[in-house]
């Protein structure tokens, strides 16, 4: 998988042998994993950990109204209902994100996932700002 556009932050997700991986933070004083990594001067008392590229579908709905500030999307009446999954990533972690490339009547909890990146803006440059999503892996019969 390749990355198009700019990530929409810093520390959210890393490229590493063609498999998106989030970074969550780790604190160096101790303490459980926390995702996303924090931004500014809480930065500089965590170590970045990569979480592991895929993981399972623990819990999914329908985001169907475009969410309050500080949701930067597609306002109300260009909003487009999306997935919402909870994904484990391995034993370390249950992140939340958006659901990409999957007929929402199909999910199952427990369905093997994948991490990718997502565009679902366009920058005030019209290139694409993206986040990452959660995409079904394709199981093998």
């Amino acid at each position: 998988m390749t990355m198009a556009g700019q990530p929409v932050a810093d520390d959210l997700y890393r490229l590493v042998d063609g498999a998106v991986r989030l970074i969550a933070a780790r604190p160096q004083d101790g303490g459980p994993l926390a995702f996303p990594f924090p931004q500014g001067s809480e930065a500089d008392r965590h170590e970045r950990i990569l979480l592991p590229a895929t993981g399972t579908l623990w819990s999914w709905t329908v985001q169907r109204f475009a969410p309050k500030a500080p949701y930067d999307g597609p306002a109300e009446a260009d909003f487009t209902p999306y997935g919402v999954a909870y994904v484990q990533l391995g034993d370390m972690l249950i992140v939340e994100g958006r659901v990409t490339g999957a007929d929402l009547s199909t999910l199952r909890i427990g369905q093997p996932m994948r991490v990718v990146t997502e565009a679902y803006a366009r920058g005030a440059d019209g290139s694409p700002i993206e986040t990452y999503a959660f995409a079904p892996i394709e199981e093998q019969p």
